[in-house]
C-alpha cells in the first residue's frame, strides 16, 4: 500500500458531525488522506514534497446518511467524486511521496482523530479508476484489482501471527519500522548477521 503512482481511494461512509477532522482513509500525514476537515468540507490530499490538497463542498444531506466517496490521482490531476459524480478536480503533475506508515480506515493517529460515523466498505487501487469505474463502484459493480478491499458485510477469521513494530498499533510519535535490524528476531531466532558477528569475535570465548 506504499503507492507512489496512480491511486484511487474509495469508501462507503455514514459521517456524523465532528468538531475535529473526520478521517476516512489515511496513510500517515505525508502520503495520502481522504478526510472530512469540517462538517461541510471533503478533502483528498496527496504529498509530493508538500501537501497537494483537493477540497469539495459536502452535498446536502451529507451528515447522517450513507454516501460513496472516491478520490483518484493519475499523475496529472486529482479528482474527488461523491455518489458517483465528480465534485472537484485540480491539475497536478508529479508523484506521491514514499512513506512507511501503515494505512488506517476511520483513524488518523498523526492528528489523534477517529471517525465519527460508520464505514461499510473501503478500497484502495494502485491506479486511477476511470469515471465509469467510479460510478460502477457507487452502483455496486465489482472493480477487480484492488490493492486493499475491505467489505464489512461478512467476516472470516483466519488465525495468524505477526510481529508489530514502531507505530503498528497507531501509537504516535513513532520512528517507523527501521528497528527490525537487530541480530536476533523477536522470537529469539538468530539473524544471518548473528553468525557473521560470532565469527568476527573469534577467538574470544564467553561463558
Amino acid at each position: 500500500l506504499d503507492i507512489t503512482g496512480g491511486l484511487t481511494l474509495a469508501v462507503w461512509v455514514r459521517p456524523d458531525s465532528s468538531a475535529r477532522v473526520n478521517p476516512f482513509i489515511t496513510k500517515g500525514d505525508g502520503q495520502y488522506t481522504l478526510e472530512q476537515p469540517d462538517p461541510k468540507t471533503l478533502e483528498f490530499c496527496i504529498w509530493d514534497g508538500d501537501p497537494v490538497p483537493l477540497r469539495a463542498k459536502a452535498p446536502e444531506g451529507w451528515l447522517g446518511a450513507w454516501h460513496h466517496l472516491a478520490a483518484t490521482y493519475d499523475g496529472e490531476a486529482l479528482r474527488l467524486c461523491v455518489d458517483g459524480q465528480e465534485a472537484a478536480s485540480a491539475p497536478h503533475a508529479g508523484s506521491i511521496d514514499h512513506m512507511s506508515c501503515p494505512v488506517y480506515v476511520g483513524r488518523n493517529p498523526k492528528k489523534r482523530t477517529a471517525l465519527r460515523g460508520a464505514v461499510d466498505a473501503a478500497r484502495i487501487y494502485a491506479r486511477a479508476l476511470s469515471p465509469d469505474e467510479v460510478r460502477g463502484l457507487f452502483q455496486g459493480t465489482e472493480v477487480p484489482g484492488a490493492a486493499l478491499a475491505l467489505v464489512f458485510d461478512t467476516f472470516e477469521w483466519r488465525p495468524c501471527e505477526w510481529f508489530t513494530y514502531g507505530g503498528d498499533y497507531g501509537e504516535m510519535p513513532s520512528d517507523g519500522v527501521f528497528c527490525c535490524d537487530g541480530l536476533v528476531s523477536t522470537d529469539r531466532k538468530p539473524h544471518p548477521g548473528f553468525y557473521e558477528y560470532k565469527k568476527i569475535l573469534e577467538p574470544v570465548r564467553v561463558r
